[in-house]
């Protein structure tokens, strides 16, 4: 079933000949999807996000908002475990000289800091010929490293995404290791399907990437994302 919600966001992004969605607009969509994400609030000056993070509650994260910056860790744009308002004030303020000094449109995302979880990774790709290709592995560096992903041609089951959780070379991980706990695998599963599902209902959306989706024992969590059109 389709969103109106979602639709205005795929909507005013093509309008404005942009293929690339922000962090806030992807994560905006997850939710509608019903795909659990963080508390987050968008902000335009310092003023405002000093006020976002006084409502979120401390620690909270800073990051760049802007369709020019994809790679918000490269840019430098990513402040972690910022303490109190006096912290946040420093960091909106260097944030915003990066942003003016390389010339770009930018907002102040201000997120709740949460609990590392394990680093998963669900994403999105559509084929030409086959349709939606949904993948699932470990997030973080662990995408890259490894290439360990599990791979399924859009729509999924949930048994077919129970076996995609299970087949990646990683999935002892997920059953606790080292002391680690283990994770909520039918958590997962239900961000796999509901992602298969996005694909299916909106066809403007070419590629999707949740990653990290932090993994914990009773529930899982978007910590970023991103869509393309």
């Amino acid at each position: 079933m389709r969103s109106r919600e979602v639709d205005a966001l795929l909507g005013e992004a093509a309008s404005g000949n942009r293929s690339v969605l922000t962090e806030y607009e992807s994560k905006k969509i997850f939710a509608a999807a019903g795909i659990p994400v963080t508390k987050e609030i968008l902000t335009d000056s310092i003023e405002d996000a000093i006020a976002a993070g006084n409502k979120i509650g401390y620690p909270v994260v800073l990051k760049i908002s802007s369709p020019e910056v994809s790679h918000k860790s490269d840019f430098g744009g990513v402040y972690l475990g910022i303490s109190d308002e006096e912290a946040l004030r420093v960091a909106c303020e260097d944030l915003k000289k990066r942003a003016e000094d390389a010339s770009i449109e930018f907002s102040f995302l201000l997120q709740e800091m949460v609990d590392a979880g394990q680093e998963l990774l669900v994403g999105a790709k559509r084929d030409a010929t086959f349709g939606p290709a949904i993948l699932f592995g470990l997030g973080g560096i662990f995408t890259e490293i490894l290439d360990d992903v599990a791979i399924r041609i859009s729509p999924i089951e949930r048994e077919e995404a129970r076996r995609m959780v299970r087949e990646i070379k990683g999935a002892p991980v997920l059953d606790g290791y080292r002391g680690m706990p283990p994770v909520d695998l039918e958590a997962v599963v239900d961000v796999i399907l509901r992602v298969s599902e996005l694909m299916e209902t909106y066809e403007e959306i070419s590629e999707l990437d949740i990653n990290p989706l932090f993994g914990y024992e009773k529930s899982v969590l978007a910590v970023d994302g991103l869509v393309l059109l």
